[in-house]
């Protein structure tokens, strides 16, 4: 580096210069270039996940709960708790189809119904993205003459209503 004499203004040099150049692009330089982070999820489409995993979890269990209906009742085991059917009702306590998502209360289905109807109140727990036990109402029609079944009705998760049709339709 050179003095500066008194009097005479300061001259930056090449040599002085290059190697500040070097620094600085070598200080920034380490850092791999990073992409964009993902824009956080829609919340309508995490609620409408919710609603997807809700229903499609308790599906299968519908199923097997009408065949105890037809049968006259019986338990159906969870990962957790116990559903129980008696009659057109089931109850569920602490039960859980799949070891993270857990109902408990009631759903009575109408056999006589056309289509099939299944309605009631549920508390749920464990729904990715809500705290605590969240209400769960559904009103669902189950068209068992067709295969796969068809489901219409609605669930509504809090305060969020899910037609099944449209639910299902942007699958």
């Amino acid at each position: 580096m050179r003095l500066q004499a008194a009097g005479r203004p300061h001259t930056w040099t090449p040599t002085l210069l290059v190697p500040l150049v070097l620094l600085f692009l070598a200080c920034g330089g380490d850092e791999a270039p990073t992409e964009p982070e993902p824009p956080p999820p829609d919340a309508e489409e995490a609620a409408r996940a919710q609603a997807q995993a809700l229903f499609t979890s308790l599906e299968p269990v519908v199923a097997k709960a009408l065949e105890l209906m037809l049968t006259g009742g019986g338990t159906i085991e969870g990962e957790q708790g116990t559903l129980a059917v008696a009659g057109s009702t089931m109850t569920l306590e602490s039960f859980s189809a799949d070891g993270r998502l857990v109902l408990d209360g009631e759903l009575v289905l109408d056999l006589l119904a056309q289509p099939v109807t299944l309605k009631g109140d549920l508390e749920a727990s464990g729904l990715e993205g809500r705290e605590g036990s969240v209400p769960v109402k559904v009103d669902v029609t189950i068209d068992i003459s067709t295969d796969p079944r068809t489901y219409g009705g609605t669930v509504t998760i809090g305060e969020d209503v899910y037609d099944l049709d449209e639910l299902f339709a942007e699958e």
